[in-house]
């Protein structure tokens, strides 16, 4: 199979990564998913074998569905919902952004999103509630409506770009480019993409009705003296370029003194557009690969990683590449690559005939020297939590021959270790098990140790009576 395939095969996958409580539920969770025949399963926890590594499993969260709007092709499927009391004052609310003071610029953005003709017919008025540059993008927040009902679209192009270029952006046009992107209106929306045809850096933008303040938090709501909130510097909106998405935050909205809206936002899964990775930058990555390397899937699956990554501080790792002795037929590649702040995102990718996945399965918080991956779970007849296997991936020093799996100072499984390359199978593991893998050297000495307590996953934790979403 070419390379060009491959991408080919992997632009057509629809892929559902949601993080779990614990790393053995994720697993079960894409198990069931095979067997329904969604999605391989690529296993859903990576750690690092790093000295005193001892990072702890955050919980999911389940709250509201994050209200920023997502790329689409078309309007067919938005009709506009009923203008909310919230909605309509975040519609009669002045227009934000650095361009909100540019009237002439204001008056022909809105008539050229008005000939555009993008939203439903009925919709026939398009407002503008942002414009302005951000960073080197330039971005725009329109709503389409009539007296009764609403929808948002946002755009985005290069900074300077002229307003009736700005309104017709949309990443299908090959000569203007820009970037597209539709939703329900609702009393908080913004936009939050890359595009390295645009800009290099991630784009953030929100806003929520005038004289409300919007407030970010990565604190757990157990943190010693409460969690910390730190307002938008403009109260009413926030304006992000740069950062990273690799860790989820709490949104927070307060109006009239009153918490109007609190809810968890779970990290961007990607979709990112960005740049291919070239030929050298492959082989870069490649250099020192364990396996039996699969030059084009690795090449494809560094793409899949790019796309999936808002924030690459440095090159991107092969680590494996290729089939293991438990799943013959599959080639796998597990890599890694430098998120900022010192995390490096670790993220899998899986292919066999008509059968792709791929995934972000956790964050280290140092430069990983050797790997521990679960990479597939397998049931056994119809129990997931009691009947089934599970495979591990383990890279280790050059110096192993030999790993053991353990937990709670059991032994379930050992396995050989060749050119720092191992796997075991665990035979009916339990939920929310902590698996501790050991690698020995011909002498018998520990080499290296890793547990799957030491996985760092991209959420926080959360507690469901933290959520307010009833806007009215």
């Amino acid at each position: 199979m070419t390379e060009q395939q491959l991408k080919n095969r992997f632009a057509r996958v629809v892929v559902d990564v949601v993080a779990a409580p614990d790393p053995y539920t994720r697993l079960l969770r894409n198990a069931r998913r095979r067997r329904r025949g969604r999605f391989a399963a690529l296993g859903a926890a990576a750690l690092a074998v790093v000295a005193a590594a001892a990072i702890g499993v955050a919980v999911p969260q389940a709250g509201e569905p994050d209200p920023s709007p997502t790329a689409s092709r078309g309007l067919d499927w938005i009709d506009g919902e009923p203008i909310s009391t919230w909605t309509r004052r975040l519609l009669d609310s002045p227009i934000r952004g650095s361009l909100s003071g540019d009237r002439d610029y204001l008056t022909e953005l809105a008539a050229a999103a008005e000939r555009r003709g993008f939203g439903p017919s009925e919709l026939t008025t398009a407002q503008v509630l942002f414009a302005g540059d951000v960073g080197q993008a330039r971005v725009a927040g329109i709503a389409y409506r009539n007296s009764t009902n609403a929808m948002v679209v946002w755009v985005m192009n290069r900074r300077g770009t002229s307003a009736s270029d700005l309104a017709n952006s949309d990443q299908d046009n090959v000569e203007l480019g820009g970037y597209r992107a539709i939703g329900r209106l609702r009393p908080m929306t913004g936009l939050e993409t890359l595009d390295d045809r645009i800009t290099p850096d991630l784009v953030q933008v929100s806003i929520v009705p005038s004289g409300c303040v919007l407030a970010t938090s990565t604190d757990p709501a157990d943190r010693p003296g409460g969690r910390r909130w730190t307002a938008a510097p403009t109260g009413d909106n926030l304006v992000r370029v740069g950062g990273s998405l690799h860790r989820g935050e709490w949104l927070q909205v307060t109006c009239d003194g009153e918490v109007t809206y609190r809810n968890y936002k779970e990290p961007n899964e990607g979709g990112y557009r960005r740049a291919p990775v070239t030929a050298a930058e492959a082989t870069a990555a490649l250099s020192g690969v364990r396996g039996q390397p699969d030059r084009p899937a690795a090449h494809a699956a560094m793409d899949q990683l790019r796309a999936h990554t808002a924030v690459i501080g440095g090159p991107t790792k092969v680590w494996f590449s290729g089939p293991l002795p438990t799943a013959p037929h599959r080639v796998y590649t597990l890599m890694t690559t430098p998120v900022g702040d010192g995390t490096y995102s670790v993220f899998m990718t899986s292919v066999e005939v008509n059968d792709i996945g791929y995934g972000v399965l956790g964050y280290l918080d140092r430069e990983p020297s050797l790997l521990l991956s679960m990479v597939g779970i397998e049931p056994i007849g119809n129990n997931d939590h009691i009947n089934s296997t599970m495979d591990f991936l383990i890279i280790t020093p050059p110096s192993a021959v030999r790993v053991v799996m353990r937990s709670g100072g059991r032994t379930l499984a050992t396995g050989k270790v060749s050119a720092g390359v191992g796997s075991v199978t665990v035979v009916s593991p339990f939920l929310g098990t902590v698996f501790v893998a050991t690698a020995y050297d011909a002498a018998g000495r520990s080499v290296a140790t890793a547990s799957t307590s030491d996985i760092q996953t991209d959420s926080v934790p959360y507690d469901p009576k933290d959520i307010i979403t009833d806007w009215k």
